[in-house]
């Protein structure tokens, strides 16, 4: 009879056990299907953010050529002007 009160015991405290394994799984599953959810979110706005820092970068490089484009016009007509001035200067004298 004692043997079957330890068996009783035993199979009680391995349904507990099962139960609450049961409850941690289902608790850890309910997490990792949250935290999957944050992680699709996360990406979706790191790839938004990577769009933006390509557009950004886009506009840089193209305002970095129309800078460099105006210096050089500019260095251009000063040359002209500075040319025409001569030509004026030598024609008056």
């Amino acid at each position: 009879m004692k043997l079957f009160k330890n068996y009783k015991k035993l199979y009680k405290n391995e349904l507990e056990n099962r139960k609450a394994l049961i409850g941690q799984v289902s608790k850890i599953s309910a997490e990792n299907v949250n935290y999957q959810k944050e992680i699709k979110k996360l990406k979706e706005h790191c790839a938004r953010l990577t769009i933006d820092l390509e557009d950004i970068d886009y506009l840089l490089e193209k305002t970095t050529k129309e800078r460099d484009a105006l210096k050089k016009e500019k260095t251009n007509l000063k040359r002209e002007l500075t040319i025409t001035k001569k030509e004026l200067n030598k024609g008056g004298k």
